[in-house]
C-alpha cells in the first residue's frame, strides 16, 4: 500500500470533491500503465468523501467500480507496452543494469511459474503496482493468466482500500498519511527480505529456468 505523495492533502481533497469517481478511475489507470501517481491516496480521499451526506458525495459502489476498472484497463495498457517494446528496451539496456540474457530468462520463468500470484500481490505494493504489468508483458506472461490475476487483484484491492476508507469515513483523514507511511515501510521491509531470499536461491532458480526454457531468450517468440 502507499504511494508516491506528489500531491498535497489539500490537492487530493480538491480532486476528490471536483471529480470524484473520475479522479479515481483516471489516476488508477495512469499509475497502472507505469506512471507513479498517488492513485491509492485519491481512492482513499474519494471513498471517505462518499461516506458523507454532502451534495458532492459519490456512491461508494461507483468509486469501487471506478478503481477496479482503472486498474484493469491501465494494467492491460502496461502489459501491451511491455509485450510490444519491453524486450527491445531490455536487449539494448538490460546488460548495463545487470539484466543480461540469463537473468531475463530467469524473470520469464518466475512470471510463468508464479505470475498470477505476483500480479495479485503487486496491486497492494505501490512500487510493484506501477511496474508489474510492464514486467508481465516484457516476460511474455500468457495474457489470459495475466488477466485473471489482474482482475482478481484489482477487485480485491478496490474493495479493501475503497471499502475500508468508506467504513472509516471522515476519520480516515486523521491517520491516512502516517498509516500510509507505516505501510510503505512495511512493504519496503518485505521487499528487502524477499530480495535476500531470492538472492540466496538465485543460482538454483537460474538452473531451473535454464532447464525449463533451454532455447528461450528474452527476445524469443512465445
Amino acid at each position: 500500500m502507499g504511494s508516491f505523495h506528489i500531491l498535497s492533502e489539500a490537492s487530493l481533497v480538491h480532486l476528490a470533491v471536483s471529480y470524484g469517481a473520475w479522479a479515481v478511475f483516471l489516476s488508477v489507470m495512469v499509475e497502472s500503465t507505469g506512471v507513479p501517481v498517488p492513485s491509492e491516496s485519491i481512492l482513499i480521499a474519494v471513498a471517505a468523501l462518499a461516506a458523507g451526506s454532502g451534495p458532492h458525495a459519490p456512491a461508494i459502489t461507483t468509486v469501487i467500480l471506478a478503481a477496479a476498472a482503472g486498474a484493469v484497463i491501465g494494467d492491460n495498457f502496461g502489459y501491451a507496452i511491455g509485450r510490444g517494446a519491453g524486450r527491445r528496451i531490455l536487449a539494448r539496456f538490460g546488460p548495463r543494469i545487470g539484466l543480461g540474457p540469463d537473468r531475463q530468462r530467469l524473470g520469464r520463468y518466475l512470471f510463468q511459474r508464479y505470475g498470477g500470484r505476483v500480479v495479485i500481490a503487486a496491486r497492494f505494493v505501490s512500487v510493484l503496482r506501477t511496474a508489474v504489468s510492464l514486467l508481465a508483458g516484457t516476460t511474455r506472461m500468457p495474457w489470459p493468466r495475466f488477466l485473471i490475476g489482474n482482475v482478481t487483484g484489482a477487485i480485491i484491492w478496490a474493495c479493501a482500500v475503497g471499502g475500508g476508507a468508506y467504513l472509516l469515513g471522515e476519520r480516515v483523514r486523521a491517520w491516512s498519511w502516517p498509516a500510509s507511511l507505516a505501510l510503505l515501510g512495511l512493504a519496503a521491509a518485505a521487499l528487502a527480505v524477499g530480495a535476500v531470499l531470492l538472492k540466496r536461491r538465485e543460482a538454483e532458480l537460474q538452473a531451473e529456468a535454464d532447464r525449463a526454457l533451454p532455447d528461450a531468450s528474452a527476445g524469443g517468440r512465445q
